[in-house]
């Protein structure tokens, strides 16, 4: 199967501690968090569904970061990159940096892959722009993955991790196409338990588990000079399900449905 280009653009952005971020609002934050109306979720769920999708999301670092770091199945030990594996690259207009580690059962660093490797540890920084339907954001995102099942007897790789994301976004609005927003988002994004088949042609979207963000947005009022019209917080659930539109939840109110290729969201 051919490597989808945007699969091997965003090879994996985790950083090892989930922490949010400081310094997350432009210009005068309001004294406290807004309460989320559904235009505020609506727009919360189109960065969601851009941060989950194929096109420079979740979805994305996952098969990059199956197909770049995990050994096929023609593996040999020592045929794998050591410890000291890193590199810096571009693609479109990310400067993506990363690296790999694999681990044996009692968690001791291995010079490469062998039959002792039980798991890899991916870490990246990824820096740049991306773009989407009626979308478009610049980025920063650190992280780690922690990738089990790595093993070429195993058909199915589960991921964990976390990482911190900051976005700067602009975009149409959900259900009024005439109406430009601009958030500015920090946070700390988990992965838990999510799966995903080794090979692709059988089913190329994570299986199961779930991607969360903690964040905290500014609505920044158009032509405003980054004036604040806004300052919320929210708790983004995008809960895999084996297909290419998994749902996703806001403050366990609001409820929508995402296509993982195109990463437009629709209410649900």
């Amino acid at each position: 199967m051919m490597l989808h280009p945007t699969r091997t653009a965003f090879a994996a952005v985790l950083i090892a501690a989930a922490v949010v971020m400081n310094g997350c609002g432009k210009g005068t934050n309001p004294t406290n968090p807004a309460q989320l109306d559904q235009q505020t979720a609506d727009d919360v769920a189109v960065m969601a569904g851009a941060d989950a999708s194929m096109n420079g999301g979740v979805a994305a670092e996952l098969s990059a970061g199956a197909q770049l770091f995990v050994p096929g199945p023609q593996a040999m030990p020592g045929s794998v990159s050591s410890t000291a594996w890193d590199t810096t690259f571009t693609r479109d207009s990310l400067t993506i940096s990363v690296s790999r580690t694999f681990y044996n059962l009692a968690g001791d660093p291995l010079p490469g892959y062998g039959p002792t490797a039980v798991r890899l540890v991916a870490t990246s920084r990824i820096t740049g722009s991306m773009s989407g339907y009626r979308y478009r954001a610049t980025i920063q995102r650190t992280g780690m993955l922690d990738i089990t099942g790595i093993n070429v007897l195993q058909d199915t790789l589960t991921f964990n991790g976390a990482g911190s994301d900051t976005t700067d976004a602009q975009f149409k609005g959900m259900m009024d196409s005439t109406r430009t927003v601009n958030l500015h988002k920090t946070g700390a994004r988990a992965l838990s338990q999510v799966k995903l088949l080794k090979d692709y042609t059988v089913n190329p979207w994570p299986l199961s588990g779930t991607a969360t963000w903690t964040i905290t947005v500014d609505k920044l009022m158009t032509g405003g000079g980054g004036t604040i019209e806004k300052h919320f917080t929210a708790t983004v659930v995008v809960t895999f399900n084996g297909t290419s539109t998994p749902d996703i939840t806001i403050n366990g109110s609001f409820h929508y449905r995402v296509n993982l290729l195109t990463g437009i969201v629709t209410r649900v």
